[in-house]
């Protein structure tokens, strides 16, 4: 038997001496199980947040506390029951816990490639009542009363947002929390002190690079490093997910989801892939889909992350920064939304750099882009802030086309965070037109173009917006420093 773990309520300080602890089952499962008398409502699985050298850190969203039956951690194949009455008592208090780890679980995930960790899961089991079953009531003489509707079990909260025709959130809504780095206005930061340098690097590679969006023909596919963004129903194909590289074990493998049908990866080579389920408010990203057949069954990928629409956006993708999905990518229902509107899109941007600073990384990014970088000292590290220092008049008066200056106020009030390398200087990214192609649909990028072709260029069905032209990067784009959690 196991040493027991103990949950804890993580403080607000993170500091976890002063949290009260409560038991865990000592004992490892070797599945999950659910009597015939309960019926399966949800299986939520929750990646932890931070794994110290005696607490890991989880937190835990969209769980109806009354619903659990089961909740287990799970480390590779191993895995170690909760006692379900004081996890729903923990949650009750906050939705961040905390588990002091025993040294075995400790070993079980530090049991992978030198320097990596295997991640710690929590899987929570929602179960809704069988329903019951009533005697009919005796006959009589006397006419009996109308019967009262039967009861119906009440539903997960989805992610409750205007949408459109094809189920897409309009231009209003932005994803994650209100206090996720992506939605904080750049405010009072501080512009870092070796910014001039770090914005010299970044602009002797060549001018910005053009935000570029495909019409589907001819090998216009093959030029989108993008990510398409699915919506998923409840009658979507299910699929077992299957990742195949670095050793095969990214937090989601074997986890069983819905994707629509029609769903399509972008074509460039990183393959990219976003699925986000309304009812769960889960974003699922992909990176680098082998297969994925249209009527469900394995999902082949590279790997893969999953974490909370509504959560922080960091550590959730599957790309250099482990951004999320969304996190920083203009949506056209946004663009448009901020054009009629005089504004920018109401969150930062992700930004490319042509390369970074290898071997480091700065919140909220998570990680650094593996085999690549800069000899120069003032190459931007991952998660690195930018923003253009501009006033609105100033922004008004550029002439420029409007889609243009979207972009500008943007990066004066949000600013954009590095999350991975590509491109020949630096840029940022539209949503994949995949999203709207894979469906029947046309892409908007490409219709607006069509209809208002200033600042914009063709090539072999691939649409360039470009950046280049009249916006002053080189006199007011400022580093900041890093961003504080």
């Amino acid at each position: 038997m196991l040493p027991a773990l103990v949950l804890g309520l993580l403080a607000p300080s993170t500091a976890v001496a002063a949290s009260p602890a409560v038991q865990l089952q000592p004992q490892v499962l070797r599945g999950t199980t659910v009597t015939p008398v309960e019926r399966v409502a949800a299986i939520r699985t929750f990646t932890h947040t931070r794994l110290g050298q005696r607490v890991v850190l989880f937190r835990v969203n969209g769980v109806r506390q009354a619903r659990i039956r089961r909740a287990h951690l799970r480390v590779g194949v191993r895995r170690f029951s909760i006692r379900v009455r004081q996890l729903r008592r923990a949650l009750s208090v906050s939705p961040q816990i905390r588990v002091r780890t025993d040294r075995r679980l400790r070993a079980a995930a530090a049991a992978r490639r030198p320097g990596k960790k295997r991640p710690i899961k929590l899987v929570v089991v929602e179960t809704a009542p069988a329903p019951t079953t009533q005697q009919p009531a005796p006959v009589t003489p006397v006419t009996a009363p109308t019967p009262a509707p039967a009861p119906t079990a009440p539903a997960a909260t989805p992610l409750n947002v205007p949408s459109d025709r094809l189920g897409r959130p309009t231009g209003m809504w932005r994803p994650y929390s209100d206090d996720s780095p992506f939605n904080r206005p750049v405010g009072t930061a501080r512009v870092a002190p070796n910014s001039d340098a770090m914005v010299a690097e970044v602009l002797s590679h060549g001018p910005a690079d053009s935000l570029l969006t495909i019409d589907g023909t001819g090998s216009s596919p093959s030029a989108d490093y993008s990510r398409p963004i699915y919506w998923s129903k409840p009658t979507d194909p299910e699929y077992t997910i299957t990742c195949t590289r670095y050793g095969g074990d990214c937090p989601i493998s074997g986890d069983r989801v819905r994707i629509p049908a029609q769903a399509r990866s972008a074509g460039g080579t990183d393959g990219h892939l976003t699925v986000i389920d309304p009812a769960t408010k889960q974003e699922l990203s992909f990176f680098a889909v082998e297969s994925k057949p249209a009527g469900g069954g394995e999902l082949r990928v590279g790997w893969g992350r999953a974490c909370q629409i509504d959560g922080d956006g960091t550590r959730c993708g599957g790309g250099a920064a482990e951004f999320g999905g969304l996190a920083g990518r203009i949506r056209p229902e946004e663009l448009f939304e901020a054009i009629r509107n005089g504004t920018g899109v109401n969150h930062a941007l992700f930004m490319t750099v042509n390369c970074s600073r290898p071997g480091t990384y700065i919140w909220p990014a998570t990680k650094d882009e593996p085999g690549g970088g800069c000899d120069s000292a003032n190459a931007p590290e991952m998660g690195r802030r930018f923003y253009l220092d501009m006033t609105p008049q100033e922004i008004e008066a550029l002439d420029i086309p409007e889609w243009r200056k979207v972009v500008v106020r943007t990066m004066a009030t949000y600013g954009a965070y590095v999350g991975d390398q590509g491109g020949s200087s630096f840029g940022f990214q539209f949503e994949s037109g995949q999203s709207f192609l894979a469906l029947g649909e046309e892409n908007p990028f490409v219709a607006y173009a069509k209809q208002n072709p200033a600042g914009t260029v063709t090539d072999g069905g691939v649409y360039y917006y470009r950046l280049r032209d009249g916006i002053p990067w080189s006199t007011r784009l400022r580093a900041l420093e890093p961003t504080q959690r």
